[in-house]
């Protein structure tokens, strides 16, 4: 419909204090054993060190994916539930998988 944002623009509705403060670090490259670079964004508390280990949570799109599409782990959903785990103390990773 006319006027409708994109589903990869739409976010969680749900929110918690300090989503918005989260600075994520984005673009880092993780390999696969075949040597496929997969990239991630990780969501961390501020107030966390990173040198110490956090539980986390690993955001998983499914698919099939259509190749206009932004990828998945710039979605508005994914970027959301990075940053709400993040505001809640956890750490949010959210991936490109092949």
């Amino acid at each position: 419909m006319k006027g409708d944002i994109p589903f990869y623009e739409k976010r969680i509705v749900y929110q918690v204090p300090g989503m918005q403060a989260i600075q994520p670090q984005h673009h880092l490259v993780g390999r696969h054993p075949d040597s496929t670079e997969l990239i991630l964004d990780q969501y961390r508390p501020l107030e966390a060190s990173p040198a110490v280990p956090l539980p986390g949570v690993l955001f998983v799109h499914g698919g099939p994916l259509r190749a206009a599409d932004p990828l998945p782990k710039e979605w508005g959903a994914f970027v959301s539930y990075g940053q709400l785990m993040a505001a809640s103390g956890l750490m949010g990773l959210t991936f490109n998988h092949r």
